[in-house]
């Protein structure tokens, strides 16, 4: 993130990233969102599909399936569950590194957990 503040601020303003690029090489705008708890929707076979664990972080859908993206979003936006909500998500990943962010937490460019204020 060039400007972490600004970015997390925007980011955590969302409710969700929709990606229906085709050519995202590494998922990077992904793993900002994610990193200020924000669900992304993209699709197969692109950067993003590294950067998303699927019905848990956000959607991936088929790149031949233009109208799943559009129904995984709405879908993200009716339950209106950001990633830090879902409970079992953290149980599910595996702990990298010193430590890991908790719920809320944001994480900057350079793997630094920024704490929920």
């Amino acid at each position: 993130m060039g400007n972490s503040l600004i970015l997390r601020k925007l980011y955590s303003a969302a409710d969700l990233l929709l990606m229906p690029s085709t050519l995202e090489a590494f998922g990077q705008t992904a793993i900002e969102a994610g990193s200020c708890n924000i669900p992304t929707v993209g699709f197969m076979n692109t950067g993003v599909q590294e950067s998303i664990i699927h019905k848990k972080t956000g959607y991936i859908a088929k790149f031949s399936d233009i109208k799943r993206p559009q129904k995984n979003a709405v879908k993200v936006l009716k339950e209106g569950v950001r990633i830090a909500e879902n409970k079992n998500l953290y149980a599910t990943l595996p702990a990298t590194g010193d430590s890991v962010a908790g719920a809320g937490d944001a994480v900057d460019s350079s793997g630094n957990i920024i704490p929920k204020p």
